[in-house]
């Protein structure tokens, strides 16, 4: 189990600065509140709301936040050296989009986990064959980790309810 103090230890800083679809924008590691502010400026602009994209990374206890309207998930994979392991299924990597309010990000949705109309394995046909291992590995690991920078625990365990 991960205690608090371990939490507040992870690191926090700005990792570089991303293309995509023409689009720089940064890409923030551990963010602080202020650059969880800073990530999501231009999705309350376009579209009234803030959001963002995050990566956790279980192996390494890092998030890797960026604002939601720019780049999909698998184009940031590959710059910020992530590989392939998005599209990959791998189980100790957990992504998703999430609103930002009051300076606190709460998931909204991941497509990996999505459960909705009975689809519990994600929106990738590959899954759907090893879904049941790729739950198993996933729910094993303590996710709790990343509430310092994405609210999720209350999410996870509504699709951990749902896939039983």
């Amino acid at each position: 189990m991960i205690t608090s103090s371990q939490i507040n230890q992870l690191s926090e800083e700005y990792l570089k600065t991303v293309k995509s679809y023409s689009n720089s924008f940064p890409v923030f590691e551990n963010p602080s509140a202020k650059e969880i502010a800073e990530a999501c400026k231009q999705s309350k602009v376009m579209w009234g709301e803030s959001g963002i994209r995050f990566f956790a990374d279980n192996s390494s206890k890092k998030v890797y936040i960026w604002d939601s309207y720019y780049g999909v998930h698998i184009a940031i994979a590959r710059q910020i050296g992530l590989g392939d392991r998005c599209i990959n299924h791998d189980p100790t990597l957990f992504f998703g989009s999430a609103k930002v309010i009051g300076g606190k990000a709460v998931i909204e949705d991941s497509d990996e986990l999505r459960a909705e109309q009975g689809n519990t394995a994600g929106r990738y046909q590959d899954i759907r064959d090893k879904g049941e291992l790729f739950f198993k590995k996933f729910f094993a690991i303590n996710w709790s980790w990343v509430d310092k920078y994405v609210s999720c625990s209350a999410y996870l365990n509504k699709i951990k309810g749902l896939i039983k």
